[in-house]
């Protein structure tokens, strides 16, 4: 039987540090008084002499004292207790959880933080991790004016990463409103003009954010928790109908109506989202959606993880993999699917959501199940659906289905 070590606090540990190194340095004063006073007293060399070399010994004891002391100081303190913190405070930051201990069992609070690692990593391997809302998020975002929530464009790049990751929502929409204006910029009253004929058309959108572009032609619109892309095209063909400037040219006065270029992560990497808008303007449209097709990548995209948060989507749906169909178990199904549904309203911050079934006997549709966000809910559970509803939804569609 394995020989058990003894355990020790850290006031323990942190006394020896310098209770040895002291005791050392006691002797060594001890020592060398008593022989040199000998030596005084006597004038006998022999003092002198090994008085010289008593000290050197200790001397070099309390060195090599003093470095294994400090070896240990920075294994136990720095590299277990320093290190495997920060490990632990990366990983609830970025909601992974870590493989790291602290280091030396002989210590008692490491035992007892080893112990609160395993349950907060268990915390966090079953849990989802949900901003409560964008605006209570520590994003430093320099803004120009609060009110009309304009920041400059070098903070709104920087913090783009935080902003997709803080909105927890599928997709987040970037839309440039610009003006093609060769070497001309625009004024004042048409700048503020653009900023908020895009804000009364996007009134119903929370926490959006305006930048001004590169070249003083437009301005960014950040839309956090888009709804459909037919919906965003549809606010900018209303918009561009109040979006028009008029510019002295060679030729006289000219009119200019403003374009827009649209693009959406996750269908565009963080980092392509602005290459991405270039590559919009340059197709040469008045409304350019461009939705790029990297969604083969989402599962090893870590910061995709986040703020779509695809483990998050998969605890909630992993309850309906067991579903059972046959007769007897269809009730207990609908009630599984139904508490999904719950979860996903919430999640996903919709409105309403359901199951519509196609009734083969009545030749007709009904509402199977249905759960909404507030008050007001479209259908009850069990009523039928006109079919003009469902050839209106088929029509509005977009091309991703939603």
């Amino acid at each position: 039987m394995a020989k058990k070590k003894k355990k020790y606090t850290i006031r323990q540990s942190l006394s020896l540090s310098y209770i040895i190194p002291g005791i050392i340095l006691a002797v060594l004063l001890a020592g060398a008084v008593v022989l040199f006073t000998i030596y005084v007293k006597t004038t006998n060399r022999t003092f002198l002499i090994s008085g010289i070399t008593y000290v050197v010994v200790m001397l070099l004891i309390y060195t090599a004292v003093s470095l294994i002391v400090y070896r240990d100081i920075k294994k136990v303190y720095y590299n277990g207790l320093y290190k495997t913190t920060s490990s632990l405070l990366r990983g609830i930051k970025n909601n992974i959880p870590t493989d790291d201990k602290y280091p030396d069992k002989r210590i008692v609070e490491m035992e007892n933080l080893n112990e609160g690692l395993r349950e907060i990593n268990t915390i966090i391997s079953n849990s989802t991790m949900i901003s409560n809302d964008l605006e209570s998020a520590y994003i430093p975002l320099v803004f120009i004016n609060d009110e009309l929530r304009i920041v400059t464009l070098d903070s709104f790049k920087k913090e783009l990463r935080s902003l997709i990751y803080c909105s927890q929502n599928y997709r987040n929409a970037i839309v440039e409103a610009f003006y093609d204006l060769d070497d001309d910029v625009l004024t004042k009253e048409e700048t503020e003009r653009l900023v908020q004929v895009m804000r009364n058309s996007f009134n119903d959108y929370q926490h959006f954010i305006f930048a001004p572009n590169d070249n003083g032609t437009g301005y960014y619109l950040f839309l956090p928790r888009m709804d459909s892309f037919s919906h965003i095209e549809e606010r900018l063909m209303a918009a561009m109908k109040d979006l028009s400037i008029t510019k002295k040219t060679f030729d006289g006065l000219t009119t200019i109506n403003a374009r827009f270029s649209v693009v959406c992560y996750p269908y565009s990497n963080i980092n392509e989202l602005f290459p991405d808008l270039l590559y919009a303007k340059r197709q040469g449209q008045v409304i350019n959606i461009y939705l790029p097709n990297r969604l083969t990548a989402l599962s090893e995209n870590r910061v995709l993880q986040n703020s779509l948060n695809l483990n998050n989507m998969s605890r909630m749906l992993e309850s309906l993999t067991d579903l059972k169909v046959a007769t007897r178990e269809r009730n207990s199904s609908y009630v599984v699917v139904k508490k999904t549904l719950e979860s996903l309203v919430t999640y996903l911050d919709l409105d309403y959501a359901g199951v519509i079934l196609y009734d083969f006997v009545n030749d007709g549709y009904y509402s199977k199940i249905h759960v909404h966000k507030g008050k007001t809910s479209l259908f009850k559970d069990g009523v039928s659906i006109d079919n003009d509803f469902i050839n209106a939804l088929d029509k509005t569609k977009d091309k991703d289905d939603s």
